[in-house]
């Protein structure tokens, strides 16, 4: 979830003495609407990670940081930025589809300069801050220890461990892979870590992964913690874990999920995307050039 992304951040930035804080706002707009955020383990972990949160947003903070759209944003008075989500090789992070997610704010905040192919004429390159990928900066410099976090979760004998990472709605393997990881578990020790929204709202996928002879994983798991329990680590490749396990140099497997009606999904979400683009470049061309 995108407590995650921001935490090595916000920890940096509190080293400097910026004064951080996460804004849980309940009932406002997130990223995909109601049922998408599970606002209390979302809370918990902030706590866990020792940051801080607010329940109310402060209109005159002297920055707002979001990866989402400007509408997020907008009760915000200040500068408004947006952080890059991830540096994932998939086609909704990189293509058309994207570009209207730049619309509108002050600053932009890149892992790298990869990021730019985005189109560029949504971003001015003077409103471009390049911050690098901290996301992984403890699993490098504080690395867990792999028995302890086998101990705590429980998972030991000797076989080697494959750490499964579907994601959700139509670009999930479950449908069609699951069967084929289940039957590795003769010779390995399956783990599951759902995708977040598949547990709060894909309850026959839930049902699907459970009937296995698997071990399931807390979807708000740690992911160094996750990791450090495998392996192989098996996902989807239009998934951020595919590439955020190769970042924590996993022996990454990854598949497409090929679904009844996933064609279907994926047109009518193309065509909303299409949508969007066109508002969008409709707002640069009124506003006579990039934001």
């Amino acid at each position: 979830m995108e407590v995650l992304h921001f935490a090595p951040v916000a920890h940096a930035l509190a080293r400097m003495g910026v004064d951080v804080v996460f804004v849980s706002h309940r009932g406002a707009a997130n990223s995909l609407g109601p049922g998408y955020q599970d606002p209390d383990a979302a809370e918990e972990l902030i706590k866990r990670l020792q940051l801080r949160f607010v329940p109310i947003p402060n209109p005159n903070a002297d920055i707002a940081v979001t990866t989402n759209r400007t509408h997020v944003l907008r009760g915000y008075r200040k500068l408004r930025a947006r952080m890059n989500y991830g540096v994932n090789l998939v086609w909704y992070n990189l293509s058309w589809v994207r570009s209207a997610f730049f619309v509108g704010f002050d600053l932009y905040l890149f892992h790298g300069p990869f990021d730019l192919s985005i189109p560029t004429h949504y971003v001015n390159p003077k409103r471009i801050a390049f911050i690098g990928y901290p996301r992984f900066d403890a699993w490098f410099s504080r690395p867990p220890d792999p028995a302890l976090v086998r101990k705590e979760n429980g998972v030991g004998g000797s076989k080697p461990t494959i750490l499964y990472l579907p994601t959700w709605e139509h670009r999930s393997s479950i449908d069609t892979f699951a069967d084929s990881v289940f039957d590795l578990s003769e010779r390995f020790e399956i783990l599951i870590k759902p995708h977040h929204a598949t547990f709060v709202m894909e309850p026959e996928r839930m049902k699907k992964v459970k009937s296995g002879p698997v071990k399931m994983l807390s979807p708000y798991m740690l992911p160094e913690e996750a990791f450090a329990l495998a392996d192989i680590v098996i996902s989807d490749i239009d998934s951020g874990a595919c590439w955020t396990g190769r970042r924590s140099r996993r022996r990454v497997r990854s598949g497409r999920a090929q679904l009844s009606g996933a064609r279907d999904t994926g047109a009518a979400y193309a065509k909303r995307t299409r949508f969007a683009q066109r508002a969008a470049d409709r707002r640069v061309k009124e506003s006579g050039g990039p934001t």
